[in-house]
């Protein structure tokens, strides 16, 4: 199986783009994925190929893949509708013809609606979930792989994470919803989007706040990232939008990457197709997800140890 430190070989860092307070740092692969194919969620959705339903807890979905070939649902997607909205709690893949119960949290705090149980979810949001909360999710998550060899996330602070951003932007949402500050603060996110491009054989990124970065995000395969690429690049651009200190010393990203080398690394196998990698550095926290045949996704956020950053 590829290791992790063999995946940092493989990676080359190209030259920042920036907009406002927001950097992002293509990274690329030297050579070519061997990687099987497989559906992404919204394509699934488009060609009725999936099924996403509530079973009455809101730390679960049941998702039947009907596709004949793998699906990959990748930590932060959001689903709208059901009883409550939801995103999905760590990078996972489906086999194909089969079903699964995935862990998910709730990002709408103010709706339970019992009468829509049964009721199919059959929507995908065109964002991931913010950063925030995707920080949240992930570190709660590897907490709880570690002590309880469990996929569950810490959903009162996921709440109170979507909640501090609504109040930060003073935007009025019945229901808490994270989607309302995504649909709220659009043309923002469009502004954004415009000044950045994806470039030729991109396969993941860096991103970088007021000189501070936020978290490393690495696919394996081309494809992948340039369809998920826009979306991403939503999660980062709404905390960016929030930010508003300047910082005079940028982080370093070569000493970031150097660290996810020396990072220690903990193999878990108990959900989908592959191995979850929970990668523990000085600097970052992350997981990542693998076949015998390479990687499929590696997400690591820089741990916050300065208390006046955004």
């Amino acid at each position: 199986m590829q290791t992790v430190l063999s995946i940092l070989e493989d990676i080359h860092l190209g030259k920042g783009q920036s907009y406002g307070n927001l950097t992002i740092y293509p990274l690329f692969k030297k050579t070519k994925s061997n990687l099987p194919d497989y559906l992404l969620l919204d394509e699934a959705l488009n060609q009725d190929l999936v099924e996403i339903r509530d079973i009455g807890n809101v730390s679960e979905l049941l998702v039947k893949n009907n596709a004949d070939i793998d699906l990959l649902l990748i930590n932060g997607e959001e689903l709208l509708g059901g009883m409550q909205n939801r995103t999905v709690n760590v990078t996972v893949l489906i086999p194909a013809k089969t079903s699964l119960n995935i862990p998910v949290s709730c990002t709408e705090r103010g709706r339970w609606e019992e009468s829509k149980k049964k009721e199919k979810m059959r929507t995908e949001a065109p964002h991931y979930s913010s950063s925030q909360v995707r920080r949240v999710l992930l570190d709660s998550v590897t907490d709880s792989l570690k002590i309880n060899s469990t996929y569950e996330s810490d959903q009162v602070s996921i709440w109170d994470t979507i909640e501090c951003t609504i109040n930060n932007f003073n935007i009025k949402s019945q229901t808490s919803a994270q989607s309302d500050i995504f649909k709220e603060k659009e043309e923002e996110i469009k502004n954004y989007l415009n000044q950045f491009f994806l470039e030729p054989e991109q396969t993941g990124m860096i991103s970088m706040i007021n000189g501070k970065i936020k978290a490393l995000e690495f696919f394996g395969k081309e494809e992948t990232f340039k369809k998920v690429y826009k979306k991403l690049l939503r999660s980062y651009i709404i905390e960016a939008i929030k930010g508003k200190k300047i910082y005079l010393i940028k982080d370093n990203v070569d000493a970031f990457l150097q660290d996810l080398e020396r990072a220690k690394l903990n193999n878990y196998n108990h959900l989908g197709k592959g191995k979850h990698i929970v990668i523990e550095g000085n600097l970052q926290k992350g997981m990542a997800l693998m076949l015998e045949d390479g990687l499929i996704h590696l997400c690591s956020f820089k741990i916050n140890k300065d208390k006046t950053s955004i």
